[in-house]
């Protein structure tokens, strides 16, 4: 990283984005699933969930592996987007958005839910954070 000193004012101008062996790029960390293409186990819980009418977020450790669930509510407008995770000591950090396209007539952009199956045991749990909400 460089950083110049201008009147006792830090500005960053450079990094280097260096990733230590053994971690995985941020493509790696996690897969997004449809409910159909996840294993019988995490099917089965997932379905129990989108049951619901009200928006859900929960997690499944089975192995290795972190099943992440967030779901909308009834509503055919409401939507979430996946923002970012993150992993330290054990946990697993989930940083979402939500939308309501209320007015918007392209149904394409509407995701009901967010299903990963994340290559990390969250053996410490989970967070969830709504970075960001969307209303129209």
């Amino acid at each position: 990283m460089i950083l110049n000193n201008l009147d006792h004012i830090w500005r960053v101008t450079g990094s280097n984005w260096m990733t230590p062996t053994g971690y995985a790029s941020a493509d790696e960390r996690y897969r997004m699933l449809q409910i159909e293409e996840a294993p019988v186990q995490v099917r089965e819980w997932a379905t129990q969930w989108m049951a619901s009418s009200d928006w859900e977020k929960h997690y499944l450790l089975l192995g290795e592996k972190t099943y992440v669930l967030i779901k909308t509510s009834e509503s055919n407008t409401d939507s979430v987007e996946l923002q970012d995770l993150g992993f330290w000591a054990g946990e697993l950090s989930v940083s979402f958005q939500t939308f309501d396209y209320s007015k918007t007539a392209d149904p394409s952009l509407i995701s009901d839910y967010l299903l990963l199956e994340v290559d990390y045991a969250a053996e410490h749990g989970v967070s969830f954070r709504e970075s960001y909400s969307y209303r129209e």
